[in-house]
């Protein structure tokens, strides 16, 4: 499992692209909007390198141009904040089971 840093997301988001992550992760689950890297720009980065990994979005600035965004870059989930524990944990587990 890969954490980063909430105060740091933007920054060492742009690691996650530099390695290949068909062997490390089962699902990714970012932030929309952050410094640096946003969400969409790894989602489009990831689906370029044809890399299928479910990712879930986590929002504070819920639009709809950004579900819009989500839905096409193929997002498996997307959440609006504050996030519950429960909806958050059936997102990542159905995720991974329908990867």
């Amino acid at each position: 499992m890969i954490l980063l840093d909430f105060r740091e997301y933007g920054v060492y988001a742009s690691i996650l692209l530099d390695f290949n992550p068909r062997k490390e992760m089962s699902c990714i689950v970012t932030d929309l909007k952050m410094k640096g890297l946003d969400g969409i720009s790894i989602c489009k980065n990831l689906q370029e390198r044809e890399v299928n990994i479910p990712i879930i979005f986590l929002t504070a600035f819920d639009s709809a141009e950004y579900r819009q965004q989500a839905r096409q870059c193929g997002a498996s989930g997307y959440l609006s904040k504050p996030v519950d524990d429960k909806a958050l944990t059936d997102a990542i587990y159905w995720a991974i089971c329908n990867k």
